[in-house]
């Protein structure tokens, strides 16, 4: 059997059944079970159970879908003797569709469970491997000769046999029957869990899984770097790599914590500051930073200017920054009811509580502009912890307590250039940061250890927005044209594609957020999608001509009173032409407000949204 690496190279005849969805996948199992007079599938059979199962997937006619069906049946049959293993169908289709690793396992379980017992056995398990393996063998056209299927069965039979063995014990799990003989069995619970932790199995479930799309309709879009928009012209955001272009010597001036060694460096070199980079930056950018006082006091060698006996303090800021990217909710509330958003290189806290009683907190911990903020509210003491992001040589992430105003803990050391997107767990136990450099890197720390728990690559595609989904362990990102889905695990973070499938279009992604039982994400046209699994499985037309720019969920009393979304909680969806929709938790639009009849604004673009 071996490990793989890369990805498979699919034969086209199997091309239309790629990323079929989990229910459909179910479909198929139970068309084969009405259907099939045995394990052997004539050619009518298979189409059969192909056009009962897979017809409202595929989206085509009987007469496509019936030669789709004869092509895949002819590359299964290698042999052609005009039957198929079904096993070998079942499984391959199952491995390569769009379910998660863990739902692959639990399918193929489920397929070899021959007596329904709930348990496998080892030979049950080895005719799952060698049925699995051959089946996805077949339709990527590798070379199957004599010596190799010999190899690959002595493998097979290996890896299923481990999968009995105690680790701890090192004695084999047995299971007493009817007749009170004993014979070696596994759940489907542990077979996941081997699964996991055999490096051959993981290795071609990857390099079998997460294919790129086909036949995918694709929404028309500008992707180059001065400008993101929508179909319908409104432009969506500008990319931090021009909203922060600076150089290098710009960076270092404004990092009051390890700009002083990246200034020696850039000096040292000989190099000019204005001039260390590639890119042409405008001048404006550089003169307040670098401006020296007009009536500077002179010094004698021998004399010492002390500072001035004056100082200033920060009473009020106007204005907030608006500066930064989709998704980037930059305005959230507290526990208390204060608002929290960042201005410049300061955080305000903003607190009404009156008419003539407002009040602000400056949080100024960090050196340069803040990029990007979250909130995680602690069950415990009712307190509230904030992230906040920025843009630097080391960018740094602060954790701070808003009812304190003081840093907790402060991040830094992998990330270049600045921080895009940043979000607590559901937990509060880890951070997931989104790089402004131009592979996109991502982090995830275990903040309160100040440990750096993983970090990678991820797109050289803009990132819109990162947000944690059921638990600790699930991520997903979302930009231009793509969502991904990542899965924490003892290995890291692995990531697969979404797929956007018949149900949907491939166009740029602006935001997402999970909500009840499903994850939602907001388009550039204004569409909302709900995604199972990593499968997109309904669109939800815009009810407006804007681009969708904030998410935000609301937990309410219950899910079942669909009438009061104010008590009940629901789905917020601002957008870019100014208007705000309020959904229930059937997905009925329940209240919308246009934010221009509140007053005149600069623009309509709604940015931050909170509840």
């Amino acid at each position: 059997m071996g490990q793989t690496i890369g990805r498979a190279p699919i034969q086209s005849e199997a091309l239309p059944f790629l990323n079929i969805p989990r229910a459909t996948i179910l479909n198929l199992w139970e068309a084969f079970n009405d259907i099939a007079e045995g394990f052997g599938l004539t050619l009518q059979e298979f189409r059969d159970i192909i056009r009962v199962a897979l017809k409202d997937t595929l989206m085509c006619s009987d007469k496509r879908l019936d030669c789709l069906s004869e092509t895949l049946f002819h590359r299964f049959d290698t042999d052609r003797n005009g039957l198929v293993d079904s096993l070998e169908v079942l499984s391959c289709l199952g491995l390569v569709s769009g379910m998660s690793f863990d739902e692959k396992v639990w399918y193929l379980f489920g397929i070899y469970d021959f007596d329904e017992s709930g348990v496998l056995t080892v030979d049950e398990f080895t005719l799952a491997l060698r049925a699995s393996v051959c089946g996805l063998i077949k339709v990527a056209g590798m070379d199957d000769d004599c010596d190799g299927v010999m190899f690959r069965e002595r493998e097979m039979d290996r890896i299923a046999a481990n999968a009995f063995v105690d680790n701890e014990t090192m004695t084999t799990t047995t299971l007493t029957v009817g007749d009170g003989r004993a014979r070696t069995t596994i759940t489907r619970e542990e077979l996941v869990k081997y699964a996991r932790n055999t490096p051959e199995i993981v290795s071609w479930i990857a390099f079998f899984g997460d294919f790129d799309e086909v036949e995918v309709e694709t929404i028309a879009e500008d992707n180059s770097c001065e400008n993101s928009s929508s179909s319908n012209g409104n432009t969506l955001s500008t990319p931090p790599d021009l909203l922060f272009r600076r150089c290098k010597g710009a960076f270092a001036i404004m990092d009051r914590d390890s700009g002083a060694d990246a200034w020696r460096a850039i000096t040292e070199k000989g190099c000019d500051w204005k001039r260390d980079t590639e890119e042409d930056v405008e001048a404006w950018r550089q003169t307040i930073p670098f401006s020296a006082p007009s009536d500077a006091p002179l010094a004698d060698d021998n004399a010492v200017l002390l500072a001035p006996r004056m100082s200033l303090t920060l009473e009020w800021i106007y204005g907030r920054n608006s500066l930064l990217t989709l998704g980037s909710n930059n305005a959230v509330y507290t526990n208390r009811g204060d608002i929290v958003y960042p201005a410049g290189a300061v955080a305000v806290k903003y607190s009404h509580q009156g008419k003539d009683c407002e009040m602000q907190h400056h949080y100024m911990d960090h050196s340069d502009y803040i990029t990007c903020i979250a909130v995680y509210y602690e069950a415990k003491d009712e307190a509230t912890l904030i992230a906040t992001g920025q843009i630097g040589a080391i960018p740094k992430i602060n954790v701070w307590d808003a009812d304190q105003v003081e840093t907790l803990v402060s991040l830094f050391g992998f990330h270049k250039v600045g921080i895009s997107h940043i979000d607590f767990s559901p937990s509060g136990t880890y951070i997931i940061s989104i790089g402004m450099d131009k592979h996109q890197t991502i982090a995830l720390y275990e903040w309160r250890k100040r440990r750096t728990v993983f970090t990678s690559r991820s797109t050289t595609h803009p990132i819109h927005d990162v947000r944690f989904l059921n638990s600790d362990h699930e991520i997903a990102t979302v930009g231009y044209r793509h969502v991904h889905f990542w899965t924490l695990s003892e290995c890291g973070l692995s990531r697969s594609r979404g797929l956007f499938g018949k149900k949907s279009v491939r166009q740029t992604v602006t935001c997402v957020v999970k909500f009840s039982n499903v994850v939602v994400t907001g388009g550039a046209n204004g569409d909302l999608c709900l995604w199972e699994g990593r499968t997109c499985v309904k669109t939800i037309k815009g009810h407006h001509c804007g681009s969708v720019t904030v998410l935000r969920s609301v937990a309410g009393d219950g899910e079942n009173n669909n009438d009061d979304v104010t008590n009940k909680g629901g789905l917020c969806c601002a957008t870019s032409d100014g208007k705000i929709h309020l959904y229930n938790y059937s997905f009925e639009l329940y209240a919308t407000y246009n934010t221009a009849t509140y007053g005149e604004m600069m623009t309509s673009h709604v940015t931050s949204l909170d509840w």
